[in-house]
């Protein structure tokens, strides 16, 4: 009975949440998840066991396991760190990637054959030593939220780089138009390439704004870009952190076609600050420098 009431105390307070975010809006329900923090649950009490373990001499015996337990520990150390880090070595091993080949950029995506880079000794010297690529993008979910955003993501030869995004939303409400501005800065690291495929991951801030003031928090990042053909550009990256008392996730993912250093593409764009989400089908203009 205790689990059924437990369950049923979420269900309502989830209904909650959601009833509170609509009848406030979208965007003024983000702001409060900001400033104010999630709404505190109840958590269980610890139970406390009526039954104490009796202590005798036979205990002795587990300290002829204890190597093979430290053995098992160890290996489980050594495989959840390798699990954890496979999204940086993994496809750093898929591409064959080794960081002391020179490498450079082309004037832009498929210039020749499918690829964004040059790599190799007989090779880099003919491409441009820095990448700079800037966006502009509307998506909306079909109701009352809509986007305005702008992307610029600026790279060099040495794999090191600047990635920020800024958003204005907008939600229809009666009477009004509420706004919202969100956003990051990252400095970010190319850790995999390859002619047509490369991988960065950073660190950086997060910021929201609206009349009542602005809040910031931790970023981190994890973009990958690949160029199957010579004209497709397919794009995706995830954002992960806090920003003000709330928890941050983002996840976008595009599918471009170009011509010379002109995209056009469409995709998807979530973003959820703590209960709140906010997601819509994008699409958008990108040039190439």
């Amino acid at each position: 009975m205790t689990i059924a009431r437990r369950s049923i105390s979420t269900l309502l307070t989830l209904a909650l949440l959601c009833a509170t975010a609509k009848a406030d809006g979208l965007l003024n329900s983000a702001v409060s998840e900001a400033r104010e923090g999630p709404t505190p649950s109840s958590a269980p009490a610890p139970s406390s066991s009526s039954k104490q373990s009796n202590h005798t001499d036979d205990d002795c015996s587990c300290d002829d396991s204890s190597s093979d337990s430290s053995g098992l520990f160890a290996g489980g150390v050594v495989l959840t760190l390798g699990a954890l880090s496979s999204p940086w070595w993994g496809p750093h091993m898929a591409l064959g990637d080794k960081f002391g080949v020179p490498s450079s950029f082309r004037d832009y995506p498929g210039q020749s054959t499918p690829g964004y880079m040059i790599i190799g000794e007989e090779w880099a010297e003919r491409g441009k030593p820095y990448s700079v690529r800037t966006s502009v993008e509307y998506d909306n979910d079909f109701s009352d939220l809509s986007r305005i955003g702008t992307k610029l993501l600026v790279e060099s030869k040495q794999r090191w780089g600047v990635d920020t995004q800024w958003n204005q939303y907008f939600e229809n409400r009666p009477g009004r138009v509420d706004e919202l501005t969100t956003g990051d800065v990252n400095l970010t690291f190319r850790f995999a390439q390859s002619e047509t495929m490369q991988f960065r991951s950073g660190l950086g801030v997060n910021f929201l704004h609206d009349r009542s003031g602005t809040d910031a928090g931790f970023n981190f990042t994890y973009g990958v870009d690949w160029y199957p053909t010579k004209l497709l550009i397919s794009s995706s990256e995830l954002d992960w952190g806090y920003v003000g008392n709330a928890s941050l996730f983002h996840f976008r993912t595009t599918l471009g076609i170009h011509y010379r250093r002109l995209e056009t593409y469409i995709g998807y764009d979530y973003t959820n600050i703590e209960t709140v989400e906010l997601n819509g089908l994008v699409s958008g203009i990108r040039v190439w420098f």
